[in-house]
């Protein structure tokens, strides 16, 4: 029971820091790893990703309703996204979790060092024409 309290108290600040500046996944994450360590990385990964595509659809629902998109290039991009997710949870499912759970937590602090590092990260935007 206490477990549920503690990923959901990490989830609602994981949620809270992805719809200010994104990057939720960077506290939910090692929440998970470290709330569940006998859980498969598979199913934490998964966890992860469903409630950052819930988190998403909110925001793009939001979005869609203030601003025209080219349905020509989200589409595709979208499809991309799906399949690519695919593979990368099949790719997740046939590493051992001795080798995933560490490259698991490199992998985090090297984004974690990445983004506060680049404080311009996200700042300059350049419209992309097809």
């Amino acid at each position: 029971m206490m477990d549920i309290v503690v990923l959901s108290l990490f989830a609602f600040a994981a949620g809270l820091i992805d719809a200010a500046v994104g990057g939720g996944g960077l506290i939910q994450i090692p929440a998970l790893f470290n709330v569940l360590p006998s859980a498969q990385p598979a199913a934490l990964l998964g966890s992860n990703k469903l409630a950052s595509v819930c988190g998403t659809a909110f925001a793009a629902r939001a979005f869609i309703r203030k601003v025209t998109l080219d349905w020509g290039l989200i589409l595709p991009a979208a499809l991309s996204a799906f399949v690519m997710s695919f593979v990368g949870a099949a790719t997740v499912s046939l590493v051992p979790p001795s080798v995933m759970r560490p490259a698991v937590l490199v992998l985090i602090v090297i984004m974690a060092i990445y983004t506060f590092l680049k404080k311009d990260f996200g700042t300059l935007h350049t419209p992309q024409t097809v």
